[in-house]
């Protein structure tokens, strides 16, 4: 259900995707596999669809929910987990709560550069993010 869910998304078709990581998780859920890293991803993929929809309270919870299970896999500092908090920093920004999209992308940059050094891209996309967030506030000396 999930890889299907994915080919809809990439399609465009956003609610049936949302309907197959639904199914997935169910399914998921039944043999009680919340303690899962699949279960992790299929929360991140519903987050997405629910942001791509502007749904971002639900995209949220979707991935808070998909951070709580990376960290208990994978610990605090995982790229997993600072990818869910990135989306969580987008999710914020779409809703115009631009201190709290901030905070987490301050906190995601922190340990990127701690823990995962050599991943230029990622911390190049972060600096963009907060960047994109002291743009959005005017602030341009900040954003340089």
């Amino acid at each position: 259900f999930n890889s299907i869910g994915i080919l809809y998304f990439n399609q465009g078709d956003i609610d049936t995707s949302l309907n197959h990581f639904e199914n997935a998780y169910d399914v998921l859920k039944e043999i009680d596999s919340d303690s899962d890293l699949s279960a992790a991803t299929i929360l991140r993929n519903k987050g997405n669809a629910y942001y791509d929809k502007e749904s971002f309270d639900e995209a949220i919870l979707s991935y808070r929910s998909s951070i709580k299970i990376f960290r208990a896999f994978l610990g605090d500092n995982h790229e997993d987990v600072l990818k869910s908090l990135t989306d969580i920093g987008k999710a914020y920004f779409g809703k115009r709560w631009l201190e709290k999209a901030l905070q987490i992308f301050d906190l995601v940059l922190q340990r990127q550069k701690m823990y995962h050094p050599s991943n230029r891209i990622n911390i190049s996309k972060t600096y963009d993010n907060i960047a994109e967030i002291h743009l959005t506030r005017g602030s341009y000396s900040n954003s340089a």
